[in-house]
This record gives structure tokens, C-alpha cells and sequence, in this order.
């Protein structure tokens, strides 16, 4: 999963669907859940492509971001969790995280 800092406030995340082995048939879409630390809910969103963006978020602010994909039979597992920090307002650095797309059981 890649997550970036598209500006100080929006966060872009990117991914490889799971492995053929992984999946429980065709991918219809993911669900993206985008959580702060202590929160009670997450933003989620539904895409059918392999990114999704979250903007208007709070600066200089931990996220985490984990994704599921669905197929015919459900959504299945969630991913693992990974975690990006918004820039401070007018910092302009970009902040990259990759690891791999991997699923929890």
C-alpha cells in the first residue's frame, strides 16, 4: 500500500489488489477506511479502482488508512493498518509510506 500526501490536507492511498490465491472470486470493489487515533468512526469510502483520496483533513494529524476488497461472496478482510501524519499547514513536504498489501485474519 502507498500513501501519500497529495497536499497538507488530503491524503491519496494506493494498492494492489490481493493475490489470486487470497481472493473469493472477482474484485466488484474496496472499501477504504480512513480512522484518527481515539475516533469512534471511520470515513470509509467504495471505490472499484485501486486508489482513493481523502481530503479537508485535519493538518499535522495521524491517519490510518486500511482497505478491503469485495467479490460476489462479501467484503473480505481488511488489510493490515498503516498510518500517515498530515504537514503542518504551508509545509510543503511530501510524506511517502509503502509496504505491501496484505490481509489479516
Amino acid at each position: 500500500m502507498l500513501l501519500s500526501l497529495s497536499s497538507a490536507t488530503t491524503v491519496s492511498v494506493t494498492w494492489t489488489p490481493p493475490l489470486p490465491a487470497s481472493r473469493n472470486g472477482y474484485i466488484t470493489q474496496y472499501t477504504v477506511a480512513l480512522t484518527t487515533p481515539g475516533a469512534l468512526s471511520s470515513t470509509v469510502t467504495t471505490t472499484t479502482r485501486n486508489h482513493a483520496s481523502f481530503s479537508d483533513l485535519k493538518p499535522d494529524t495521524v491517519y490510518s488508512v486500511r482497505v478491503a476488497a469485495h467479490t460476489s461472496a462479501g467484503m473480505g478482510p481488511y488489510s493490515s493498518i498503516f498510518s500517515i501524519t498530515t504537514s503542518a499547514l504551508g509545509n510543503s513536504r511530501i510524506l511517502l509510506r509503502i509496504s505491501p498489501f496484505t490481509f489479516t485474519e
